[in-house]
């Protein structure tokens, strides 16, 4: 019987004593067959030997595809390639902080100009208040001083049931409106057009809530309204007159109208 050069203990153990004498057990539990070197020949277990044979021949194959990959280039310029790279790495991080540095100089300038904006539009608030206040006064003057009224009276009525708006030309205007803020449609037959400050004031004429606020009511004595030319009045002295068809005087006298010491006359 040929004997094997290597068994594994089941096989080992299914031999004979005198077959078991010719082996030698291995560090991985097997047997080798225990025979002397003659004529430069001898027996060895390889099996490492050529597991660490294909491992660097597996190595070799890697490093020749990496090798080719880079074509012609010597090892010199593949190490400056990869320095390179390592440099290119570098320059990447100081492009993301700029871009950072950059994205927070933009939030800088957004804030500022928000708060700029913000500024702005209370500024420009604050002018249209003025130039309602303006607007809405010197118009409710001059319809009260149209139809013969107290303006002193009558100014704070008359400016509540107002309001500025901007018409189709974007024109700022003077508009009456109900106590909703709903613009008020004239009373006159036959129209849907908005009510104009001259009826509005027109129309308090006739009411017992103001009507002793207009010249000529008829309502003179105790706790009643006269014109300036009535004996009881507090005037002293003569008045500064300006003409009711003078809208730029009396844009700019309407507080001096609105106290008294203006009057408008025909």
């Amino acid at each position: 019987m040929a004997l094997k050069a290597i068994v594994d203990a089941e096989a080992f153990e299914a031999l004979s004593e005198d077959f078991q004498a010719e082996y030698k057990k291995q560090a991985d539990g097997s047997y080798l067959l225990d025979v002397s070197e003659a004529g430069g020949l001898k027996l060895e277990n390889v099996s490492g030997l050529r597991s660490a044979l294909e491992s660097e021949r597996e190595n070799f194959r890697n490093a020749k595809k990496l090798a080719d990959s880079f074509g012609d280039m010597s090892p010199a310029e593949v190490k400056a390639l990869v320095k390179k790279a390592k440099q290119l790495e570098g320059n990447v991080s100081e492009t993301e902080k700029f871009k950072q540095a950059l994205s927070e100089r933009e939030a800088q300038i957004v804030a500022k100009h928000e708060k700029e904006l913000n500024a702005e539009r209370d500024k420009n608030g604050m002018f249209e208040s003025q130039l309602e206040k303006h607007l809405i006064e010197s118009k409710a003057v001059a319809a009260i001083n149209e139809h013969g009224g107290n303006v002193k009276l009558l100014l704070p009525h008359v400016r509540s049931s107002m309001k500025m708006v901007r018409n189709d030309d974007g024109d700022f205007v003077a508009q009456v409106v109900n106590e909703s803020g709903v613009p008020r449609i004239t009373e006159k037959s036959g129209s849907q057009d908005a009510m104009g400050i001259s009826e509005l004031v027109a129309s308090m004429k006739t009411t017992d809530d103001f009507s002793r606020a207009f010249a000529g009511s008829g309502n003179k004595g105790t706790g009643s309204l006269s014109d300036d030319n009535d004996s009881n009045s507090n005037q002293s002295g003569p008045k500064t007159r300006i003409s009711r068809s003078d809208q730029e005087a009396i844009n700019a006298n309407f507080e001096a109208i609105a106290s008294g010491d203006v009057i408008v006359v025909d």
